[in-house]
């Protein structure tokens, strides 16, 4: 049972959230889940799973090899990792995939894991995310070259403290990669004790603040403790919705550990200690202290020593010693003093001037009970003890010399840098540490036992050592009594990482000018007072100025105009309380020409320790004047450079006021647009607008709005005029249009007025009584005007082709004869006659130079012919009078048979009368001259239409046809 539970189990696994493939123990395709089957089959273009099942797991990769590159690993890499797993040598293994091959690239994430009964595989579509990554990358990257060189260290970090982006500086002091650190949540870092610190700072900063500087430790990844120092800002994603931070701090690890070495040394030293105030006052006590004397540390802290220790007590009390030491004065002397209960012992006290930046802040006094000299020289031996412990452990290499250079000590460190020259006692200094046979020239050592100073060095470590470079510092050893100099302490500290580290900062530093001189941008460097420190290439590019005219002078002087420099100011003030600035300006080259600006300007540390400004300036002269271009067209009509209907509703807003009436609109239309557009195209309609808009113009006063209401329609506004004086406008608009043509076509409008008088009269029923007077003008004299166009056009296809008057006439008497044979009424006769006089109107957008062509035509050209009958049909179809034979003109070249154009109708399918008179046109074209052909005699006519009953002509029409003409 419990081996089929384990089978059942393992076959369960194919229902995993994945593409899941399972192998059974011969490493063959065993199962494979629906996901995998569709995404596999998709990028092999299969069907089925039967080319996959059963496959070996080494065919499987032989085919993803196919589509596939392997990142980190070669394909035979990664075939022994896998195969380490079926074999059961390895319990997991994982690798991300990216089917580069195909038309788009596919990253997948794969696992391989061992079981008892086999190996499963598991795949994830990660395309999205490294998409996304890749993107993150790129943007990251400008950001990422201006903090990576920064000393502190930055971090930013997810509210699970998951780091999603560490610079150099952070990732250097935590001993790892940069990529290894990002999605490690850095709270792994902090001891257990600290970790309520982060915690406690991000919940307080959640809502968007930043924090105070705090402190907490971190253990890197070398294992070393560190102390750091940061402050963390709270940021939210607008785009993502999420809440991250970011965070600023440096190593403060030497500084705590000097701390605390004082600290150590002030509790466990063996001597009573008291630090106290400028004033002589109790600031703090050591342990010893309290035990010596019997108070308690919180009852005594601000008494005046002497009052506590001394009672006030005549002869004893001896003031003086203090204000020696407040003057800053060293005493050392032994006295009588007295603990909680009056009991009096004998101390040795050293009393030492606590002194910062060269002013008294206070006092350390150290007192020994030399009451008892057997109890002193236990107490002297174990402090010795202590102080050599601690020798011993510092990392620091400690030499202890006699004024003969003799070496006297050395603490195990450099015991272990120096192994090879041991014993080192006795020895001197230069023979051990330098292998020389006589004293190093500018010697640190010499230079402390003749001035009494301490003094410094660096010097050079042992050839082949890994202490390559060592900082030395000597402190002269003084006799108290006799103030002589006994020796020297020699303080050795191995630099060669530091050293390592400033060649790198070197190399970064070239890195950054690189940066800075070929970065697109524009950027300066500026002092606090302005002045220009260094340019860029692409700076004097954008300004126009000469390099050597920036550098050297202020901006002051060359970039910043005039009535802009008390802002210049403030801003660089700004900038320099730790305020990034951000924002667009104007200014013009020395040529005059206008350029715009976008900087962000940062305060900088410069090389001289000054503050100075990082400007960084973005040319965005060409977004600017687009952004004008598209304002420009938000209230400009593109065609005719009107003002377009949202101005007109805003203006028209604006003027509907007592101080503009009498206000007057005029609305117009232009006659026959769509007759005009469906005949010549719609670049001519175009043209036809553009004309009217300048008639507008030319006539309209400077206060007047003139716009385009959008189609063929414009209104204008006219503050401040009455009904008389709209009239002479109108009058003018009117007369001008007369005498704009397009096309041999007039300028022919409709035009309505209306005037607000009164301010309780709403605007909108104006506008509305001013659309109805322009319609009803429409209705009065546009029909004429598209008749007028319509004769026009006739006119234009007898000059341009072969359909002269007299072929029109000569079509309607023998369609008024054939009509009459036919027996048709007056409506169709009419019709007939009509449609004889104008079938053939749409060869007017024919060119003239395919209708007078007098040989063959070729296949383009053929078929810009056939297109005249549905061009034909849109002309009469804009015309009322014309439109009742629309239809037949659009069918007067279809054929009995079917296979004319251009519907391809096909016997009675065709309208009578187009049937009709496609007879006698065929009749009339072959019995006259044309240009691509001479006319045949009437006889020969007839025997053709006759031969081509019945395919190209009806046949009970062409019957009575031929039946008529003979």
């Amino acid at each position: 049972m419990k081996k089929i539970s384990k089978q059942k189990a393992w076959h369960n696994l194919i229902n995993l959230p994945f593409m899941v493939i399972l192998l059974n123990e011969k490493g063959d395709i065993e199962a494979i889940n629906k996901d995998c089957s569709t995404f596999l089959n998709k990028i092999y273009n299969k069907n089925s799973l039967d080319w996959i099942l059963n496959l070996s797991a080494e065919d499987f990769l032989l085919k993803l090899k196919v589509v596939s590159s392997f990142n980190s690993h070669n394909f035979d890499i990664f075939n022994s990792e896998f195969k380490k797993v079926l074999n059961k040598e390895k319990d997991l293994f994982k690798a991300e995939v990216i089917l580069d091959k195909l038309e788009e690239n596919i990253y997948l994430s794969m696992k391989i894991k061992s079981f008892t009964e086999g190996s499963l595989i598991i795949f994830e579509d990660i395309t999205q995310r490294k998409e996304a990554e890749l993107l993150l990358k790129k943007e990251k990257n400008s950001y990422l070259n201006l903090i990576n060189g920064q000393k502190e260290m930055v971090c930013r970090f997810e509210e699970d403290t998951s780091l999603s982006f560490v610079n150099d500086s952070y990732a250097e002091n935590i001993g790892m990669a940069k990529e290894e650190l990002i999605g490690k949540k850095f709270i792994e870092f902090v001891p257990y004790e600290d970790k309520e610190i982060i915690y406690n700072i991000l919940s307080k900063i959640k809502k968007g603040d930043f924090s105070e500087e705090y402190e907490h430790k971190v253990i890197n990844n070398k294992g070393e403790l560190r102390y750091h120092k940061w402050k963390d800002y709270s940021l939210f994603n607008k785009e993502s919705q999420k809440r991250f931070f970011q965070a600023v701090g440096r190593d403060i690890t030497q500084e705590k550990l000097k701390t605390k070495f004082a600290e150590a040394l002030f509790e466990n030293s063996s001597s009573a200690i008291v630090m106290l105030n400028n004033k002589h006052q109790i600031m703090k006590v050591n342990k010893i202290f309290e035990k010596k004397f019997g108070f308690k540390s919180e009852e005594i802290i601000g008494v005046n020593l002497d009052d506590l220790l001394e009672k006030n007590k005549s002869g004893i009390s001896d003031r003086a010693l203090s204000e020696k030491v407040i003057s800053g004065e060293k005493v050392i002397t032994k006295a009588i003093r007295y603990d909680s209960s009056g009991k009096a012992r004998k101390f040795l006290i050293k009393a030492i001037p606590i002194k910062i930046e060269g002013d008294i802040k206070g006092v350390y006094v150290i007192y020994d009970d030399i009451s008892k000299q057997e109890k002193t020289r236990k107490e002297l031996e174990d402090t010795k003890k202590e102080l050599e412990s601690i020798l011993e452990s510092i990392e620091d290499g400690i030499s202890v010399l006699n004024s003969d250079l003799t070496i006297n000590y050395t603490n195990p460190k450099m015991q272990q840098w120096y192994a090879e020259n041991r014993p080192l006692k006795g020895k001197k200094c230069y023979e051990v540490y330098h292998n020389s046979h006589q004293p190093c020239d500018n010697c640190p050592t010499i230079r402390s036992l003749k001035s009494g100073n301490v003094e410094s060095e660096i010097v050079r470590g042992l050839n082949g050592k890994s202490q390559k470079y060592l900082e030395l510092y000597t402190y002269p050893i003084i006799n108290d009594d006799s103030g002589e100099i006994e020796g020297v302490v020699e303080f050795v500290r191995d630099i060669t990482q530091k050293k390592q580290l400033e060649n790198k900062l070197k190399i970064r530093e070239e890195q950054y000018r690189k940066i800075f001189h070929k970065s697109p941008i524009g950027m300066m460097l500026e002092d606090s007072e302005g002045n220009i420190l260094e340019v860029n290439d692409s700076l004097y590019e954008v300004t126009g100025f000469k390099k050597q005219e920036l550098e050297g002078s202020s901006i002051f002087d060359k970039l910043v105009p005039p009535d802009h420099q008390q802002t210049a100011r403030e801003n660089i003030e700004t900038i320099l309380n730790n305020e990034e600035f951000e924002f667009i300006t104007e200014n013009r080259k020395p040529n005059g020409e206008a350029y715009h600006l976008k900087l962000k300007e940062t305060k900088i540390s410069l090389a001289d320790q000054k503050e100075g400004i990082l400007s960084m300036q973005l040319d965005i002269t060409d977004i600017i004047n687009k952004e004008k271009k598209l304002e420009y067209l938000s209230y400009h009509d593109d065609l005719t450079g009107l003002y377009n209907r949202n101005f007109f509703e805003e203006e028209l807003q604006r003027l509907d006021t007592k101080r503009q009436l009498p206000l007057t609109l005029i609305l117009v239309d232009a006659n026959g647009l769509k007759l005009i557009n469906d005949t010549y195209g719609h670049s001519t309609g175009d043209q036809f607008l553009i004309k009217i808009a300048e008639v507008l113009n030319s006539v309209m006063r400077e206060e007047d709005i003139i716009a385009r209401l959008g189609g063929d329609e414009f209104v204008v506004i006219l503050p401040k005029t009455d009904e008389k004086d709209a009239q002479q406008i109108v009058n003018r608009i009117l007369a001008t249009s007369r005498e704009k043509y397009i096309e041999d076509v007039n300028l022919s409008i409709g035009i309505g007025t209306a005037v607000k008088t009164d301010c309780n009269q709403d605007i909108y029923d104006i506008l509305n009584q001013a659309d109805k007077k322009m319609y009803q003008d429409k209705l009065t004299n546009g029909r004429s005007e598209k008749n007028k166009l319509i004769q026009n056009l006739l006119e234009t296809l007898g000059a341009k082709s072969n359909e002269s008057r007299e072929h029109a006439e000569r079509m309607a008497e023998l369609a008024l004869k054939l009509g009459e044979e036919l027996n048709l009424n007056n409506e169709d006769l009419k019709n007939l006659i009509l449609l004889a006089t104008i079938h053939d109107i749409g060869k007017v957008t024919i060119p003239e130079k395919i209708l007078k062509k007098t040989e063959k035509l070729n296949k383009k050209e053929w078929e810009e012919i056939k297109t005249h009958p549905e061009k034909g049909y849109r002309i009469a179809q804009a015309t009322d009078e014309f439109s009742v034979i629309a239809k037949l003109i659009l069918h007067h070249h279809e054929r009995w048979d079917g296979t004319g154009y251009p519907g391809g109708l096909k016997g009675k399918e065709i309208p009578l009368l187009a049937r009709i008179i496609t007879i006698i046109d065929a009749y009339d074209v072959m019995t006259n001259d044309r240009s691509y052909q001479k006319s045949i005699s009437k006889k020969e006519a007839l025997a053709e239409i006759k031969r081509c009953s019945g395919t190209q002509f009806d046949p009970e029409l062409s019957k009575t046809f031929l039946s008529m003409m003979l």
